[in-house]
């Protein structure tokens, strides 16, 4: 199940890119495929860490807080 659901997730992020290319115009579509690009990176590198955001909120509020504050 592993391999199937990483397989399936690896696939979905090469279609996505495939087809935000073929959806913005032409005079739009860096800032679409760059943004786009942004944001599936951001939804990958946060995932993991989805079920410690849903039991301690608090403490990611003061890490991120704290970041943007230095």
């Amino acid at each position: 199940m592993v391999f199937i659901g990483g397989s399936a997730s690896n696939g979905v992020f090469f279609l996505i890119t495939v087809i935000k290319a073929e959806i913005f115009p032409t005079t739009l579509r860096q800032l679409g495929m760059g943004s786009c690009s942004v944001a599936m990176r951001f939804g990958s590198t946060i995932a993991p860490y989805t079920r410690e955001l849903v039991t301690n909120p608090i403490k990611w509020i003061e890490l991120v807080l704290i970041q943007f504050k230095s």
